[in-house]
């Protein structure tokens, strides 16, 4: 039990410094282009991190409490716990992601909630599509390797 619970630490942080670094980038060049507004990169990984480790808690809560309960068929529960857990990790990175916006502007920048909304908005989908190449980089370098191999 105990491994259990070293490894989900782990794989916590790992997927949070991932999405921190990720998001960093891409919240810097959002938050400029939308609202010509320069965040420091230090600041902005804080609020990708924070926003991450948000986003991962909120999606192991949900995973638990409905691991929890159960439902009857393991194939309906698998995708069930795949989609709440998606739907969780966006919820929680988005709502705390814009927070955080408005509280890192303060009173020197009037960001108003649409604004930071429609930043942290940008910033996800960006990171998915960025995600998303990163994916299939990793696969085309994975099948190149391993088809050399068997060669």
């Amino acid at each position: 039990m105990t491994n259990l619970l070293i490894f989900w630490f782990i794989d916590l942080a790992v997927k949070a410094l991932l999405l921190g670094v990720v998001n960093t980038s891409i919240l810097q060049w959002r938050a400029r282009k939308l609202q010509n507004w320069g965040i420091s990169y230090k600041k902005a990984f804080y609020v990708s991190l924070k926003a991450g480790l948000v986003g991962l808690l909120s999606q192991s809560a949900i995973r638990f409490v409905i691991g929890f309960v159960g439902l009857e068929n393991a194939e309906q529960e698998a995708a069930f716990l795949n989609l709440a857990g998606f739907l969780f990790l966006l919820s929680g990175w988005f709502f705390f992601h814009s927070s955080e916006l408005i509280r890192l502007a303060g009173t020197s920048r009037s960001l108003s909630v649409s604004e930071a909304r429609a930043i942290s908005t940008s910033v996800f989908w960006y990171s998915v599509a960025a995600c998303i190449v990163l994916a299939m980089v990793f696969n085309i370098l994975h099948l190149t390797i391993f088809s050399f191999k068997s060669v």
